[in-house]
């Protein structure tokens, strides 16, 4: 039986590297995302190293970016509006935007399991999964310095 080798071992660490200087971080969509989905596209993947990333899991991160984005807007109007509305009829109901703020935040919550953004997404303690990634960024970052302009990839 093969076993996986060891997060500190010298072997994963070049095959770390390997990958990370191969990757290729950029919007993986068709069309350019807005200026707030670039930031959170950004952020969603600065949480994983690059050596993790896969096409699928980009594009993955992509839609998560862009659902995180909307949920920011629809936040914002809903917070403008006010949770209840006032029909031309008179009546008090409930806002309709509170349907589509709850639906966007599971949408944000089950993206972010399918990326295994999570430790138990992975199958692993936090402190586990937090030391694995660490060590992979420490890798990667050699990788930085001792080839900033991306010959080695």
């Amino acid at each position: 039986m093969h076993r996986k080798p060891r997060a500190d071992a010298t072997e994963t660490a070049i095959e770390t590297i390997r990958k990370a200087a191969g990757a290729d971080l950029s919007w993986p969509l068709s069309d350019a995302p807005d200026e707030a989905g670039a930031a959170f596209f950004a952020s969603i993947t600065a949480e994983i190293p690059r050596s993790e990333w896969s096409s699928h899991k980009l594009e993955l991160a992509a839609i998560l970016a862009r659902t995180m984005a909307d949920h920011e807007i629809e936040t914002r109007a809903l917070r403008a509006e006010g949770s209840v509305i006032v029909t031309p009829s008179g009546a008090q109901v409930r806002n309709p935007r509170c349907a589509t703020v709850a639906d966007l935040l599971g949408r944000i919550l089950a993206a972010r399991r399918s990326l295994g953004l999570h430790a138990a997404a992975n199958g692993l303690s936090a402190s586990r999964l937090a030391r694995q990634r660490q060590l992979a960024r420490e890798a990667e970052s050699i990788l930085d310095v001792h080839d900033p302009d991306g010959l080695l990839s």
